[in-house]
């Protein structure tokens, strides 16, 4: 009996620690989700968005435009990627994304891992092409102003 309880402490306690690192990659995801100002800067933050969910996403892409990129949905291990572009603000949009798979043991490469890199590099690329840089896939991106 005393092993019974000390396993299922012990059970407990592996998931408390999973919980407390996944809430700490989400606040992570969320602090880094990429924000691109004025219309040039969207245009190319877009096209890397675009580009990036063709190379890193295992699903095709099945629909697209200037504000929503969306991959097939995925059976099994492969990532299936949505990309939104929410306003922030006058000029301001955030490049959203949301991974996932159909496989309940999880995502190649990780859905939450992908999001984050997402992010990263999204970040590390809004603001900074040179100046005559076009848009990478020649890719528009026109926000819709309310």
């Amino acid at each position: 009996m005393r092993r019974l309880i000390l396993v299922a402490v012990l059970g407990l306690a592996g998931c408390a620690g999973m919980q407390q690192a996944r809430q700490a990659h989400l606040a992570e995801f969320e602090r880094t989700i990429p924000v691109c100002e004025g219309e040039k800067e969207c245009e190319i933050a877009w096209a890397h968005a675009r580009n990036w969910v063709i190379r890193n996403c295992g699903m095709k892409i099945q629909n697209i435009t200037d504000t929503y990129i969306e991959t097939f949905g995925s059976t099994d291990t492969r990532l299936a990627c949505r990309v939104l572009g929410e306003p922030r603000g006058p000029d301001s949009w955030a490049i959203v994304i949301r991974t996932a798979c159909g496989n309940i043991f999880g995502c190649v490469p990780d859905a939450q891992e992908a999001a984050l890199r997402f992010n990263n590099e999204m970040n590390m690329l809004i603001g900074r092409p040179g100046e005559d840089e076009t848009p990478p896939g020649g890719m528009q991106y026109r926000p819709r102003i309310p």
